[in-house]
Formats: C-alpha cells, sequence, structure tokens
C-alpha cells in the first residue's frame, strides 16, 4: 500500500479495535512493515506488544526510501525471474541473528523485542541452525533487546522439531493445518501460542471464499483454546469488524 496515511489509517484502525499485538518482520516489505509499525505506534509503545522474526534474507530499502522500494519492486516484478525466490533463503546464523535484530529495533522505534521468531525454519538442516543461534539469543535477552523468542513455522516443521529435540522455545507460531492439534497435544511446557493462516485453512479449496468472523472466530476458539489467533487485512472496515468480534466473550460472537 503506498499511502502513508492510509497505512496509518489501517493501524491506528486495529489499534482503536483493541488490537494490542502486531507481527512484523523484516521480510515483509524489506523493512517497510516494521518501519510503519515503529512510526505510528510511536507514543504507544508501552501498551502494544511488537513479534518481529529473523532469517529469511531482505534488503532494508523498505525502511529507508518507501518510493524507492516500491519502484523496486514494481521493477523486479516485471523483468527479474528471480522474484520472489528470496522467501527460499534462510539464514539462522549467530551473526544474522544479532544484526537483524539490531536493525528491527531501529525500524521499530524501541529498545526491546516482546517476541522475536526464526522465521519459517522449512527443514532439519533450518532447524540445526536455530539450535545454533540459541546462545546468542539468550544473550540477546539479558541485554534486553528481546523478551522471548520462539519458532514460527508449518506445523509440519514443528512437529518435527519436537520429535528431534529442536531448541526449546518460550514462544510458538505455527500455520493451521490438519496436524495442528496434534502440534497442541505434544507442546508441554509453558508456551504463548499463536497462529497464522486461518482464513487460508479454512477455504483451502474454494478460492475467493469470503467467511463471518463471528463464526471463524467461535470455531477457532472451540477447537484452539488458548491460542491467540492471528490476522491479517488492509481493509479498515474489516479491521474493525473483527476487533468488535474478538472483543466479545467466547459464545457472544456476532
Amino acid at each position: 500500500m503506498f499511502s502513508a496515511a492510509e497505512r496509518e489509517r489501517i493501524v491506528l484502525t486495529a489499534y482503536d479495535a483493541g488490537c494490542r499485538h502486531f507481527d512484523t518482520a523484516p521480510a515483509y516489505g524489506d523493512g517497510l512493515c516494521e518501519a510503519e509499525a515503529g512510526r505510528i505506534l510511536t507514543g504507544r509503545r508501552h501498551s502494544v506488544r511488537l513479534a518481529t522474526k529473523f532469517g529469511i534474507p531482505a534488503s532494508d530499502l523498505g525502511g529507508r526510501s518507501i518510493p524507492l522500494y516500491f519502484l523496486g519492486k514494481i521493477s523486479r516484478k516485471i523483468f527479474s525471474s528471480s522474484y520472489g525466490r528470496e522467501y527460499g533463503l534462510r539464514d539462522f546464523s549467530p551473526k544474522a541473528a544479532i544484526h537483524s535484530v539490531d536493525q528491527s529495533l531501529k525500524r521499530l522505534r524501541t529498545d526491546y523485542i516482546d517476541y522475536l521468531f526464526f522465521h519459517e525454519p522449512r527443514h532439519a538442516d533450518d532447524l540445526q541452525a536455530a539450535l545454533e543461534a540459541l546462545e546468542v539469543l539468550e544473550r540477546l535477552k539479558r541485554e534486553g533487546k528481546i523478551r522471548r523468542f520462539g519458532l514460527s513455522a508449518r506445523t509440519s516443521i514443528l512437529l518435527e522439531a519436537i520429535r528431534g529435540g529442536g531448541p526449546a522455545m518460550e514462544a510458538v507460531q505455527f500455520e493451521l493445518s490438519d496436524e495442528s492439534r496434534e502440534l497442541l497435544n505434544r507442546l508441554h511446557s509453558p508456551l504463548v501460542v499463536s497462529c497464522f493462516g486461518i482464513i487460508r485453512h479454512l477455504t483451502a479449496g474454494a478460492p475467493g471464499t469470503r467467511l463471518d468472523f463471528g463464526s471463524v472466530i467461535t470455531w477457532f476458539r472451540t477447537n484452539y483454546p488458548g491460542v491467540m489467533p492471528l490476522f491479517a487485512s488492509n481493509r479498515p472496515s474489516e479491521i474493525e469488524r473483527l476487533g468488535k468480534v474478538l472483543s466479545q466473550p467466547k459464545g457472544h460472537t456476532s
């Protein structure tokens, strides 16, 4: 979304609707998402939770020059055969973690990150790299730069991490799938658990289907109690509707 005013309207609509957890990543818009969250939420930092990630290499162009970022994005989409392939790369090294956290802190205009996630490890090699980065994440916690760290991944990868003795986490963010119930049954230690990809999962096989938020939230709360649902939208009216539904007690959605 090119308009700064419209981006501000979306974030503040979410805030006014009661949303206090904002999930972002350097890879979302090459730093644009973090930079705009930091700018728009200035003065509200202590009333919100900020989650970000590291591991998918990204430039910081979106955080430095928004017009150049959009120009570059359009150019790559038209002329580059490798457009989008950056999401197929991962770097979970300790050096990457330190650099990413420092840059995220600057873009978010804060001195601490509430939740830092490994950004979608894809296989056993990525999980091993995550293990090797734990020491530096513990150091970043001691320095006060991050409050908690965890894994954000497909359910199948998180199950693989549990079965293979993967990194000990304080937070888990999973993509909803048919295996997600098994995952929750295997999470024993106290964790902050959140879920993304809810609408995509529920409309699989029926693209373009529009679901009623009340029904979605009722279904999710019934099947995944205690799990925080994550939603993304660029429509203020939709965000307001979602905020009203989420603010209602269980069993009283409309």
